[in-house]
């Protein structure tokens, strides 16, 4: 019975939710506090407009695994395709980034990549990955 296995749906809505809460983070860089830094702002746009796409697939995924959780009074299969629909919405990001980072070389004839990229902070993130490790070692 689908109504036994609440798994599927609770992965799809959190998943859900983590996309708007990252996505609310750059409409916050991109739209309102980052003022002057033209960079910053340009990647937070396009973060935003990437990850619209992606929350469409999320939120079908949700509500089709919602619906089989909830509607589950009938006896019926679980399936997987809420996961294949997650993992089409990642698939579909991943295009549009390199199309968006390409196209930035083809209107302009003379191209400052710091114009419109936001170079990683490397200490920060090794030490952020440290740290997981820790953590998933115990």
């Amino acid at each position: 019975n689908c109504g036994d296995y609440p798994e599927m749906f609770l992965f799809c809505l959190a998943n859900l939710l983590g996309s708007l809460v990252y996505t609310l983070l750059n409409v916050e860089i991109g739209f309102v506090w980052v003022v002057g830094q033209k960079a910053a702002t340009f990647n937070a746009r396009t973060e935003v407009f990437h990850h619209c796409l992606c929350i469409a697939f999320q939120l079908a995924a949700t509500i089709y695994s919602g619906f089989q959780y909830f509607g589950a009074d009938v006896e019926g299969k679980l399936d997987h395709a809420p996961m294949w629909i997650l993992f089409a919405g990642w698939l579909c990001v991943i295009p549009l980034l390199y199309f968006t980072q390409w196209s930035q070389g083809l209107w302009e004839k003379e191209v400052d990549f710091r114009s419109f990229t936001v170079p990683m902070n490397i200490h920060f993130v090794i030490h952020r990955y440290g740290e997981w490790t820790m953590l998933m070692l115990g």
